[in-house]
């Protein structure tokens, strides 16, 4: 579905009005999209993001992305999902590299491909991304991907962890509780 279309003629020069004067459009797609004062119109957030993807802005791609993973705007689909996180992924965006690999680890709609997922992971880990130490941390833990090993998942959980992520803390709780039990 096109946002454009969703929209009314007055709501389109609003927007483009406030797309000029906004110093990031994909900032302003989400505050239209979450702030509880505005309506929430998610034609208009999807209109900017596709305003700055279309002009290969990476965050711009990623929240697309989102939109198709979530289903919001769109129907839910990972395949077109994919196909925006990695145009942003590719340009060294952290949260779509690990979305992508986040994909093709647990989404049902994208073939699984553990190796493809842990390099995704591993790119996203490498500029700091907690999410992707964490989900290193998983593929350790069951084995996917690789060989499984709890020290180096409890590891990659410790990185992720000290990054504040509570998934991390969590299943860093539940080792240190088994291997006291």
């Amino acid at each position: 579905m096109d946002p454009e279309r969703s929209l009314s003629p007055q709501e389109r020069d609003h927007l483009a009005n406030l797309l000029k004067t906004a110093e990031d459009p994909v900032a302003l797609g989400w505050t239209l999209l979450t702030d509880v004062s505005l309506p929430n119109n998610i034609w208009q957030a999807i209109y900017c993001f596709q305003r700055a993807a279309k002009k290969g802005c990476p965050d711009g791609q990623c929240s697309l992305g989102r939109m198709f993973e979530e289903g919001r705007g769109f129907e839910q689909d990972g395949a077109d999902a994919a196909d925006w996180y990695r145009k942003a992924a590719e340009q060294g965006h952290a949260e779509a590299q690990h979305r992508l690999g986040a994909l093709y680890a647990y989404n049902q709609e994208v073939p699984k491909d553990y190796e493809e997922a842990l390099r995704w992971f591993h790119l996203a880990a490498e500029q700091g991304y907690a999410w992707g130490e964490c989900d290193i941390g998983i593929m350790h833990e069951f084995g996917h991907g690789v060989s499984q090993d709890l020290d180096k998942a409890v590891a990659w959980f410790e990185k992720a962890a000290l990054r504040g992520n509570g998934v991390a803390r969590s299943k860093l709780s539940l080792h240190r509780k088994s291997r006291v039990e």
